[in-house]
C-alpha cells in the first residue's frame, strides 16, 4: 500500500519525469577547484589548536557524540562530532601535520562546487550551471571556510545540505525518494547548527520546482519529514546540554543587522570592496565595476520576465543567513566571510544567471582579490611556523618557570587571516610539541580598544616566570625583569576556588580575603593571567585587614572587578573563556601595590612592590556553568 503522505516515491500528482541523458563535464570542478587552491599552504592558526589537540584522542573524538564539541561546557554548546572524527581521521591520515587537513577541505569545496552545479542545472543548463560551481569554487570569500583547517565546519555542513536540497530537488521533479535526503540532512545536523534552516531551503526549493493544483500541499509534503527530523533533533540536543545551546548572546540592534547584511552582500559579490590594492592601486572608484556581473545576471532575468528564479534566489539566501544574524553587524571584519559558506551560493547563481560575459568579469574582478588573500595566507603561515618553533625554544630556556610571551598576534595586520587567537597554551602539548611549560599570551584577554593594559609591553618582563617578546615575528627576546619591591601574599580558605568550595566557603558566611602582611597600599592593581591574554583592573584596599595589613576581598573582586575602561566587562564573566578553553585551569595572579598619580593623561597607576613568585589560583571547569546569572 503506497501512503502518498510518506517520503517513499515521487510526490504525489506529479508525474515521474524520466531524466534527460545530457553529456556533463562538471566533475572537472572538483580537480580544477583544488587546482586552484594549490599549493595548500600547510600550517596550524588558533582554533586548530584546540581541535587538532583534543582530536588526536579517538576515545575523545567518539565522546562528541554524546557531548559538546571539544568537551568545552560554559561559553557555547555546539553538537558537531563528525567534525571532531574529521580531524582525528586527518591526524590518521597525515601524521598530525596540516597537509592532510588542508587537502581535505581542498577536495570538499571542490565537491561542493559540483553539487552547486548539479543544482543549478534545471535553472541556468549545463554550461551557466558550470560557470555558477566555478565562480563559487574560486571566489576570494571562501579563503576562511578552506585555507583555516577549522573553516572545515562550514566546508563539512555545507556538503551534507547540498546534498539535502539535491535531493529534494529531484523529489520535486519526480525523480527519486526523500530517503537519502533525510540521511544526509541527518549528517548536516552532526556537522554544524547552520544546518538547522535545512527544512525550510527544502520547502523554498520543491515549491519553486513544483507546478499545478496543489503547490503548496506538496510542498508540506516535502517538507514535514525533515522538520520532525529537526525537531527530534532538538529534543535530544536540549536533553543533551539542558538547553538549545549554540552561542550565548543578546540579538544586535535591527538596523545594524540591515546595514551588515548589506555590507557582507556587496563584499561577496564585489570582493573589490574590500582587496585587490596590495598588488595595483586602482583607479578611484573602479572598485564599483565589481558589482557589474551581478547586474547583468539580474538584468538578464528581468528582461526575460524570469521574476521566480531572484525571488527564490532571495529567499535561499535570507534563510540560510538565519544562523549568522548575530555576526551581521560585523561586516568590517573579513575573516569571517566565511561564515556566508552556504548563504553565498545563492548569489553566485544570480552572477551565472548572466551567461559567459558576466562569468568571465566576474573571475577578472576577482583575480587581484584572490592573489591578494593568497598572499596573505602565505604570509601568516610563514610566520605561524616561525613563531611556532621561536616559541617551543624559549619554551627550553624558560625551564620550570612560567614562560609569558608578548607580541602574539590574533591575526595579521590586515585582519583578513587569523594566527594566535585561542588555545594558546596548545602550542607547547602534543602533537605540536612535547614541551609542557604553561604559555601565557601577555596581552589583553579582551580584545575592545580600550582594555586595561599592563604597563611592561616589550620593554620589561613580568616580576614573576620568564617573559620574552616575539619580535617583528623573527625574533624571540628574553626581557628583563621589572624593579618592583616583594610583595608577600596570603590567601585566606586556600587558593582553591573551585565552584564547590566557592560555594562551600560562601554559605558558611565567610569571605575568600587575599592579604598582603607588612604593606597597605589605598589601590592594587590584580592580574589574571590565562593562555589567551591577561584580565587585569585596578581595585582599592578593602579595610579589612590588621594595622599594617592590606587586604582584598577577592569574590568582590571576581564579582565586581572591572577590566576594560568602560567598566562594562566583570572580572567574573570574563573568566569564562579562559577557564572553558584553557588545557590548564591554574591560573597565575600578580598583585602590584602602588598609588595613583595625576599627571596631563588622567589618573595613573604606579607600581611600587609586586609578589615575585606567582598565586596560583585554583578554578575549574564547572566555573563558568556555576556563575551563571551572578552577573
Amino acid at each position: 500500500m503506497n501512503i502518498p503522505c510518506l517520503p517513499g516515491g515521487p510526490p504525489p500528482f506529479v508525474e515521474e519525469r524520466q531524466p534527460v541523458r545530457q553529456v556533463s563535464f562538471d566533475w572537472l570542478l572538483i580537480p580544477i577547484v583544488v587546482a586552484f587552491w594549490w599549493p595548500l599552504q600547510s600550517y596550524w592558526m588558533s582554533d586548530d589548536f584546540i581541535a587538532i589537540n583534543y582530536a588526536q584522542d579517538l576515545g575523545r573524538a567518539l565522546s562528541d557524540f554524546t557531548g559538546n564539541q571539544y568537551d568545552l561546557p560554559g561559553m557555547v554548546w555546539f553538537y558537531r562530532p563528525l567534525i571532531t572524527l574529521s580531524f582525528f581521521l586527518d591526524a590518521a591520515m597525515g601524521g598530525g601535520g596540516p597537509f592532510v587537513s588542508h587537502l581535505n577541505n581542498a577536495l570538499l569545496h571542490g565537491l561542493n562546487a559540483l553539487l552547486l552545479a548539479r543544482l543549478c542545472r534545471p535553472y541556468l543548463g549545463l554550461t551557466n550551471a558550470f560557470a555558477c560551481g566555478l565562480l563559487w569554487g574560486l571566489s576570494p570569500a571562501n579563503f576562511g571556510a578552506v585555507s583555516w583547517a577549522v573553516g572545515r565546519v562550514d566546508v563539512i555542513s555545507s556538503l551534507f545540505i547540498l546534498g539535502t536540497c539535491l535531493f529534494a530537488q529531484r523529489w520535486s521533479r519526480g525523480l527519486g525518494s526523500l530517503w537519502p535526503g533525510l540521511i544526509t540532512f541527518a549528517l548536516a545536523l552532526m556537522s554544524k547548527e547552520s544546518a538547522l534552516v535545512t527544512p525550510g531551503l527544502v520547502a523554498i526549493i520543491a515549491f519553486g520546482n513544483l507546478r499545478g493544483e496543489g503547490r503548496v500541499k506538496k510542498t508540506i509534503q516535502a517538507t514535514w519529514p525533515f522538520a520532525l527530523l529537526l525537531a527530534i533533533y532538538l529534543c535530544a540536543r536540549t536533553m543533551l546540554f539542558g538547553r538549545l545551546g549554540g552561542y550565548e548572546g543578546a540579538w544586535p540592534d535591527p538596523l545594524q543587522v540591515l546595514v551588515g547584511l548589506g555590507e557582507s552582500s556587496g563584499h561577496l559579490l564585489n570582493p573589490l570592496g574590500y582587496a585587490g590594492r596590495e598588488f595595483h592601486e586602482l583607479v578611484e572608484q573602479f572598485w564599483l565595476l565589481g558589482f557589474l556581473p551581478a547586474l547583468i545576471g539580474l538584468g538578464i532575468l528581468l528582461m526575460r520576465r524570469n521574476f521566480g528564479l531572484p525571488t527564490g534566489l532571495l529567499a535561499l539566501y535570507l534563510c540560510a543567513l538565519v544562523p549568522i544574524v548575530q555576526f551581521l553587524p560585523g561586516s568590517e571584519n573579513i575573516k569571517d566571510l566565511r561564515l556566508f559558506y552556504l548563504p553565498s551560493m545563492a548569489l553566485f547563481v544570480l552572477i551565472a544567471a548572466g551567461g559567459p560575459f558576466a562569468c568571465f568579469l566576474a573571475l577578472l574582478a576577482w583575480t587581484l582579490p584572490a592573489l591578494e588573500m593568497r598572499a596573505d595566507y602565505a604570509e601568516q603561515a610563514e610566520r605561524n611556523q616561525t613563531v611556532h618553533k621561536l616559541i617551543i625554544d624559549g619554551e627550553k630556556e624558560a625551564g620550570d618557570e612560567l614562560m609569558f610571551v608578548s607580541g602574539l598576534q590574533r591575526q595579521n595586520r590586515k585582519a583578513t587571516v587569523l594566527a594566535f587567537h585561542l588555545g594558546v597554551d596548545r602550542l607547547l602539548e602534543a602533537p605540536f610539541t612535547m614541551a609542557s611549560s604553561r604559555l601565557f599570551a601577555l596581552r589583553p584577554l579582551s580584545q575592545t580598544p580600550g582594555a586595561r593594559r599592563l604597563p611592561y609591553g616589550d620593554e620589561r618582563g613580568l616580576p614573576i616566570g620568564r617573559t620574552f617578546s616575539i619580535v617583528n615575528d623573527s625574533i624571540l627576546a628574553a626581557l628583563p625583569t621589572v624593579a618592583l619591591r616583594d610583595l608577600p601574599l596570603q590567601m585566606d580558605s586556600g587558593v582553591d576556588l573551585s565552584t564547590e568550595n566557592l560555594r562551600r566557603v560562601l554559605s558558611a558566611g565567610g569571605k575568600l580575603m587575599l592579604r598582603m602582611p607588612g604593606h597597605r597600599s589605598p589601590f592594587y592593581r590584580v592580574s589574571v593571567f590565562t593562555a589567551g591574554g591577561y584580565l587585569t583592573c585596578l581595585v582599592p584596599d578593602s579595610g579589612q585587614g590588621a594595622a599594617g595589613e592590606g587586604s582584598i576581598d577577592l569574590f568582590a573582586l571576581l564579582r565586581e572587578g572591572r577590566v576594560d575602561s568602560d567598566g562594562e566587562q566583570r572580572l567574573w564573566m570574563a573568566l569564562r573563556q579562559p577557564l572553558t578553553l584553557d588545557l590548564d585551569r591554574r591560573l597565575p595572579v600578580l598583585v602590584e601595590a602602588g598609588e595613583m598619580q595625576e599627571t596631563s593623561a588622567g589618573s595613573v597607576f604606579t607600581a611600587t612592590h609586586a609578589n615575585r613568585s606567582p598565586l596560583m589560583l585554583r578554578f575549574d571547569r564547572e566555573y563558568p556553568e556555576g556563575i551563571r546569572g551572578q552577573d
